[in-house]
């Protein structure tokens, strides 16, 4: 029997451990699977991992990092893994709203940090194509214009009206997270959480920083030698908190695994983060039509029942990368999937779940339809 959303999330909340028994999970199939997506074109290179209880069961790498160079990727390749990024935001700010320094004046606008967190501020995102300048993403940009240019979008609707995502309330979350550290967010992400946890391959991005080891991003193009080209340059000082992270499977897997226990939030923090965000009106957030499944947002994450099993999960996408991390709490399991393409994620996603926890009989709602259907009646499509 399928397990209504309500009721997983709370076993969620309240069983985030590995269950009693251990299973045998097929990783040499899901390990065939990634493997598959290589040799199919989708991506140069790939690298997946799941984590069992608190160890990691699989951790591969196929494909090259840097065609250029003929360079393989392995476990421990280092890739941008865009907006999952905002889980590691989401948990830096509750930390500091709860220590007492992040305040709500050093958020600007209306919203409040649990909307922009949740997606509900109605702060325009600056992805969105009806306003990205069309000069793009490939200049640094100061933190000044980052700001003054989101202040002089329109708002999408009143906070708390509706949920649409939007990168820019990210990038003020973290912009406040640097007021009340007093430290940029790069730092204070690596000294709250990246050092102690041990995350050594994982940082905030600077395009000109020597990564050791990092996976080259491309996007596909049928006419080119090999089918891949080099991707868009995007300036990792545009995305800030919202998506300009780099990291490494097995650094995800242990992130994954200290954020769904007490390594990095308090019990009622992290209750918090994982409460499915509703709107003004107290209805949730998220909508969409009937006859398929809408996975809610809580902070920083998309909460579902996946074939009946609480899911924790989120996908990052940037230029020339596609990442994708995700739980199964009360299965104990995790699984992380970081390319150096641009194909959707999507379908390797559900043919590997579907190996770990069985095929979901109830499909997702169609992402355009729960966007239309999620924002106010009135609002900018």
């Amino acid at each position: 029997m399928r397990l209504p959303l309500s009721l997983a999330l709370a076993a969620l909340l309240t069983a985030c451990a590995p269950g009693a028994q251990a299973q045998s999970l097929p990783v040499e199939t899901v390990a065939e699977a990634a493997r598959n997506w290589v040799a199919e074109g989708k991506a140069p290179g790939i690298a997946i991992g799941v984590m069992q209880g608190h160890e990691i069961v699989l951790a591969r790498g196929y494909g090259l990092a840097d065609i250029e160079h003929d360079v393989a990727v392995t476990p421990e390749t280092v890739f941008r893994i865009g907006s999952v990024t905002k889980q590691f935001t989401a948990a830096a700010a509750l930390r500091l709203a709860e220590a007492g320094p992040l305040t709500p004046d050093m958020l600007p606008g209306p919203a409040s940090l649990y909307q922009l967190l949740g997606h509900t501020g109605g702060v325009t995102s600056f992805t969105n194509g009806d306003v990205a300048p069309g000069e793009g993403w490939s200049r640094r940009r100061g933190e000044a214009e980052m700001l003054a240019m989101i202040a002089g979008f329109a708002p999408r609707f009143a906070p708390g009206a509706g949920w649409d995502y939007s990168n820019s309330g990210y990038y003020l979350v973290g912009a406040a997270i640097e007021r009340a550290s007093g430290m940029p967010l790069g730092a204070y992400l690596n000294e709250a959480f990246f050092v102690p946890l041990g995350l050594d391959r994982t940082a905030l991005d600077d395009e000109r920083d020597i990564v050791p080891g990092r996976a080259i991003g491309y996007a596909a193009d049928p006419e080119a030698p090999g089918g891949f080209v080099h991707a868009a340059w995007v300036s990792m000082s545009v995305p800030g908190g919202a998506g300009a992270m780099r990291s490494t499977v097995p650094d995800l897997l242990r992130w994954q695994d200290a954020l769904l226990h007490d390594d990095v939030l308090p019990p009622q923090m992290r209750a918090r983060m994982l409460t499915p965000t509703r709107l003004s009106d107290g209805s949730l957030a998220r909508r969409g039509p009937e006859g398929c499944r809408v996975a809610q947002y809580g902070l920083g994450v998309y909460l579902d029942a996946a074939n009946g099993v609480a899911h924790v999960s989120h996908y990052g996408v940037i230029a020339g990368y596609r990442a994708y991390l995700a739980s199964f709490p009360e299965r104990g399991l995790a699984v992380a999937i970081l390319t150096n393409g641009e194909s959707d994620l999507t379908p390797l996603v559900a043919q590997v779940e579907a190996l770990l926890i069985g095929a979901n009989p109830i499909p997702l709602c169609p992402a355009e339809d729960v966007a239309r259907m999620s924002r106010p009646e009135g609002a900018a499509p």
